[in-house]
């Protein structure tokens, strides 16, 4: 009567430790994306602000 009940008790954290395995899959690659679209805006940015010093310099 308890192997049922052990079996079904693992099946169930095993399933709930996929659950979440997968989860944290899905929320690092978010990371991940959101890593990338950061590095890209603070290059665009970089430029601008190199582009602003230029025009200053000239102005000065």
């Amino acid at each position: 009567m308890a192997d049922p009940v052990i079996g079904a008790t693992v099946q169930v954290v095993l399933e709930k430790l996929l659950s979440l395995t997968i989860e944290e899959a899905r929320s690092l690659r978010n990371c991940q994306k959101n890593l990338r679209m950061l590095t890209k805006y603070v290059s665009i940015d970089a430029q601008a602000v190199e582009q602003w010093l230029k025009m200053l310099e000239r102005i000065a």
